[in-house]
């Protein structure tokens, strides 16, 4: 059911009664992996899911996990917009994945409460009928931030407002914010709370560009900008669900060398028909669903391999990464990427931006 954490940090110094979508708040809100607990073995962040499980299973199978010693993350959205939420769940449970509760999670989880009381889902919510009381509570108890102090590493669903202590951002910062007035802070990224009213015309730029640490932030939920990789902070939600990539951040112990793998959206006909078309997963192991999918895939002639070279220098706008002084960053960790073209579009509403 996933992997016990340590020490409760939580103590939400932020008055909050509720969770953004009205559900009861977590037994632990801001949850903390220790370096025992992540030991000799990697630490594995995935981006959105968005109940795409064939695509996490191609993906976990680059990323070469090892269940039992590689510790696997997730920065939230693992259900809605994709079509096999319940299966996601019931993937990540079976390979002791961590999630860190994103907006898509708790609205679902409200939604589910809702139906329960006997109002009518609706129909792109329908998935909800199958998601039974035992997956309701391990949902209900995601946090909503997951610490790694010896890595200096912080992940969360959307992002975190400069100069304010983790315990005192908004549980809504946490799981929805994507972009900040840019005049709002003053150079050393600390907000400016003696500044006059921000201007109507002011512009907005995205929250992780004016991040300056303490920790690097590993984040989701703006896939319109794809993948971010600001000095101090690292964006993994590629889209999969509309069509893009699904993307893992691989971390090793420390000093060693860091890996970010792309898995695109999987098209039914390049999957594992015999687990694509079962509601359960039917191969003996995650390795050897993914392997046949895999194949299929590379025998297609859709898989790229892109070097990015010795380190990711730049970010998502092109601007070369400033000095982010103790704060660890992609280029610190010698980051490569892995890309495959987009098989498979499972939800049109949004469409992806090329690159900024």
């Amino acid at each position: 059911m996933g992997q016990k954490l340590g020490r409760d940090v939580s103590s939400h110094s932020k008055k909050e009664s509720q969770t953004p979508a009205g559900n009861p708040l977590p037994h632990l809100i801001h949850a903390e992996l220790s370096a025992a607990q992540l030991g000799a073995g990697r630490l594995i962040v995935v981006g959105d899911v968005h109940g795409c499980p064939d695509e996490l299973k191609i993906l976990l199978r680059k990323c070469q996990f090892q269940q039992g010693s590689d510790v696997l993350a997730f920065n939230g959205d693992i259900i809605n917009k994709g079509p096999k939420s319940v299966q996601a769940i019931d993937l990540i449970q079976s390979l002791g994945g961590i999630v860190v509760r994103g907006n898509q999670d708790d609205k679902a989880l409200a939604q589910y409460v809702q139906w329960q009381s006997g109002e009518p889902l609706e129909e792109k919510s329908k998935w909800l009928e199958e998601l039974g009381a035992e997956r309701a509570e391990w949902l209900k108890q995601l946090p909503f931030s997951l610490s790694v102090p010896c890595l200096k590493l912080l992940v969360v669903h959307a992002g975190l407002i400069p100069g304010i202590p983790l315990k005192e951002q908004s549980l809504k910062t946490l799981t929805e914010l994507r972009t900040l007035p840019a005049n709002a802070f003053l150079p050393d990224g600390i907000a400016d709370s003696d500044s006059s009213e921000p201007k109507l015309d002011e512009t907005e730029v995205p929250w992780a560009s004016l991040w300056k640490g303490p920790q690097h932030v590993v984040f989701g939920h703006d896939a319109g900008r794809k993948l971010q990789t600001w000095p101090c902070a690292t964006g993994l939600d590629t889209g999969c669900c509309y069509g893009g990539q699904l993307t893992a951040l691989v971390i090793p112990s420390p000093h060693k060398q860091t890996n970010t793998a792309s898995m695109p959206a999987q098209d039914r006909s390049a999957g594992c028909s015999t687990c694509t078309d079962q509601s359960t997963v039917q191969h003996s192991s995650v390795q050897e669903c993914a392997q046949q999918a895999e194949d299929n895939l590379v025998g297609s002639g859709d898989v790229d391999t892109i070097d990015t070279g010795p380190s990711l220098s730049h970010n998502a706008a092109g601007t070369q990464a400033q000095d982010s002084g103790s704060v660890p960053s992609l280029s610190d960790l010698d980051a490569s990427l892995i890309l495959v073209p987009a098989k498979k579009i499972y939800s049109k509403k949004k469409k992806i931006k090329p690159d900024l």
